[in-house]
């Protein structure tokens, strides 16, 4: 590597070497951040060691060069593993959506048989209340069974609500709490454990796409400053 002094000064065998010293010793210092590099931070470190080390005398153009082509060589490897990992983020996310709780085929078999039994009765209840006073009845009777149901009732109401001589009976409240009341404790629980996985799946994702965006800009600001179109400005900043 070339080293270049100020020819109008006279500096001292000592000075000279205490000079080299400091360079070299602010090079490796450098290459050491870069091949230990993990993210943008580290990068916008690296840049203002380098433009210490651009400022000091002695330094060619050449060894900045080298510099920033190491820094960009070592960006666009983050860029890529950045990018794997989306990847391998999003199919995990992807499969943890499309998990799904699957129940006891003999269970399934039995809660159809007593719901289709509750149903009927439920029918029987409601038709003996065919005037005005007796539609609040049935509206009663409807509150008072949802908010008691277990599974079994809980998809017999189900039923009777998609009918449409029943279906003013039921509230919309009524209605999203009827899907909940018909599973299992097995299926909440499971349910939760995916919906627990998955924000934190996305979680992960989000911040991998941060991550991604800005060594993305992290690489176009040193394809330009290695083109020569921010060379001796520093670039911009990835913040």
């Amino acid at each position: 590597m070339g080293v270049y002094f100020n020819k109008g000064a006279v500096k001292s065998k000592k000075e000279v070497q205490e000079q080299l010293d400091k360079m070299n010793n602010l090079h490796n210092d450098i290459v050491r951040h870069i091949c230990n590099m993990e993210n943008s931070k580290d990068y916008l470190i690296i840049r203002q060691l380098i433009k210490e080390y651009e400022g000091l005398e002695g330094v060619s153009r050449l060894q900045i060069t080298e510099l920033y082509n190491r820094l960009y060589d070592g960006l666009s490897i983050l860029l890529e593993d950045s990018q794997k990992r989306q990847e391998n983020l999003s199919e995990e996310v992807e499969k943890i959506q499309q998990r799904s709780f699957v129940e006891n085929t003999s269970t399934l078999k039995e809660l159809n048989i007593q719901s289709d039994e509750l149903l009927f009765q439920y029918q029987l209840q409601m038709s003996q209340n065919r005037t005005k006073e007796g539609g609040r009845t049935n509206r009663r009777i409807i509150g008072n069974a949802v908010k008691n149901c277990d599974r079994a009732h809980a998809i017999a109401l189900s039923k009777l609500s998609l009918m449409p001589e029943y279906a003013e009976l039921f509230t919309a409240k009524q209605r999203e709490i009827l899907p909940e009341r018909a599973k299992s404790a097995q299926q909440r629980m499971y349910e939760d454990k995916k919906q627990t996985d998955l924000q934190a799946a996305q979680q992960k994702l989000s911040t991998e796409y941060m991550n991604g965006f800005k060594l993305r800009t992290a690489v176009r600001q040193m394809q330009e400053v290695i083109d020569g179109s921010a060379y001796f400005n520093g670039g911009g900043s990835s913040e």
